[in-house]
């Protein structure tokens, strides 16, 4: 997570984010949305809130869910934001760990996911990891500073520059 969202240097920019979605869902739910269609809907927000900021939080972005709990609508996936259900017995941790494990380069990706034993597993195999509560108050300072920059380039008559978009570092 780069620019915008964090400050410090450790979680600069990766090539490829990885999200356990339902771990972020229920995070940032705090256990609710039990309901199959509001379990719907709250995946298509999630993955419309990460297509919104792919720029900025890695040029590839991969959501992982578990089971394919009913059909998958062709809206939970974006041009940017790819969606991945796990199959059989298989969890999204397994394929998560598989995504990082064939990875060329897993020093590029960063894991967002708060089950502690999975951050380990990707973490030592080379991706970097972040906790769903890290990484949604990540996403909420950036969505505040994209506002912010937004608004005020609206209230001028002058064109946005990339400078807008960035840190005054």
């Amino acid at each position: 997570l780069g620019g915008m969202i964090a400050p410090n240097r450790r979680c600069a920019l990766k090539s490829w984010l990885i999200v356990d979605g339902h771990n972020l869902l229920f995070r940032a739910l705090e256990g609710g949305a039990t309901d199959r269609r509001a379990l719907e809907e709250a995946r298509r927000q999630l993955v419309l809130k990460l297509d919104r900021f792919a720029g900025i939080l890695a040029t590839r972005i991969t959501v992982v869910f578990d089971g394919a709990s009913g059909p998958r609508r062709a809206a939970e996936e974006t041009t940017v934001v790819e969606v991945l259900f796990s199959f059989g017995g298989q969890t999204a941790d397994a394929v998560i760990e598989r995504l990082v494990s064939r990875a060329k380069n897993p020093r590029d990706i960063l894991v967002v996911t708060s089950d502690r034993q999975e951050r380990e597993s990707v973490t030592a195999a080379g991706a970097e990891a972040m906790s769903a509560g890290c990484f949604l108050d990540r996403l909420k300072s950036a969505d505040g500073l994209l506002s912010g920059r937004i608004g005020r380039m609206e209230g001028r008559s002058s064109a946005a520059t990339l400078g807008d978009f960035f840190p005054e570092d």
